[in-house]
């Protein structure tokens, strides 16, 4: 019993380290990695398309949207200051 266990001990399986160059990895399949892809790229896009639409849509639906806001008793929009970043418009 003890020979067994002593000659399956000395017959160590070397590693292969070095590969072919064409050698893929099994782990992750060629349509594993698009499918990944593309599912990112769609995410992205999902991700973009409101912020897209936020940047783009005009808000105001009528001109009378301004005056119903500020009767409604909102803030008036104010122009912003801008003579910290250009100085030459700053008013004398």
């Amino acid at each position: 019993m003890f020979f067994l266990s002593r000659v399956a001990r000395l017959q160590v399986p070397l590693p292969q380290f070095t590969r072919d160059r064409f050698f893929r990895r099994p782990n992750m399949l060629e349509s594993d990695k698009a499918r990944f892809y593309y599912w990112n790229l769609f995410s992205i896009a999902v991700t973009g398309l409101p912020i897209w639409y936020m940047m783009t849509v005009n808000y105001r639906f009528c001109e009378e949207s301004v005056m119903l806001s500020e009767a409604l008793g909102s803030v008036p929009l104010k122009q912003t200051d801008l003579g910290l970043f250009f100085p030459h418009k700053i008013p004398k």
